[in-house]
């Protein structure tokens, strides 16, 4: 096991996120592998793969994607690693209800190993994060804005029925109301600081993006647990991420 590898999939941080059971199931196989990671996702993506160090992230300019990309896929080439592309860098085209297969049908990997491999590395952060809540508390948790659209969610009831509402992006509360201080508390902290709070919300109500992807992909849920899924295009379904426990809205 003395090679190495070059892996590029699609750089947005969920898909990132859903290729990241390819990563770990190839890093058993080389020395080292090299994820391509944008600068602006290497603090979140290096929490998810601290617990491995066969794995490294590779950073890339986000500002010049393309030429940093190709620059460093010829240095690779010229030592020798391993290439492995999926998606736009493996197929200028495609269409497809069920894109993540697609994506693991590129690196001719079966698609359970996207599931069966994904973990994310321990982090006491997401658990202290969590404890912030009293316990039993009831919660959702609601993430509508992607990297390209905000979606709109009905929260009324959930403020009718005294539910606290957890938002990453911004507070659902007004600076009066009994939740404010508590729902700041849970504002733009780093991705995978989130997980124990997605595990143990009541309701998830999500845009299909980062936030959806570990949810989907994370195991151990209570099975009373609610998903709902905002497709941003309204007949997208993604059916090896999203199982039969989701419903799209």
């Amino acid at each position: 096991m003395s090679k190495n590898a070059l892996f590029v999939s699609h750089l947005g941080i969920g898909d990132m996120v859903v290729m990241s059971g390819a990563v770990r199931y190839l890093s058993l196989k080389y020395h080292k592998i090299y994820v391509v990671c944008k600068d602006i996702y290497y603090n979140n993506m290096k929490m998810m793969y601290q617990d491995n160090n066969n794995i490294e992230l590779m950073n890339i300019d986000s500002k010049n994607e393309k030429e940093s990309l190709w620059k460093l896929i010829q240095d690779c080439e010229k030592q020798e690693y391993d290439i492995h592309l999926s998606g736009i860098h493996k197929n200028k085209s495609f269409h497809s209800n069920d894109i993540h297969k697609s994506f693991y049908n590129d690196l001719n990997l079966d698609i359970s190993i996207m599931k069966d491999y994904f973990s994310i590395a321990f982090n006491i952060e997401s658990i202290n994060l969590y404890k912030l809540l009293e316990k039993n508390m009831k919660y959702v948790f609601i993430h509508s804005q992607s990297s390209n659209k905000e979606i709109s969610i009905d929260i009324q009831n959930f403020k009718d029925q005294n539910i606290l509402i957890i938002n990453p992006n911004k507070n659902m509360y007004n600076i009066n109301d009994n939740f404010f201080v508590l729902a700041n508390k849970f504002i733009n902290k780093p991705l995978f600081l989130y997980t124990d709070v997605i595990q143990h919300a009541s309701e998830l109500h999500v845009v299909d993006s980062s936030f959806s992807c570990i949810a989907a992909l994370m195991k151990n849920f209570n099975s009373s647990q609610k998903k709902y899924l905002y497709t941003r295009q309204k007949h997208s379904r993604y059916n090896s991420l999203f199982d039969h426990t989701w419903t799209y809205i």
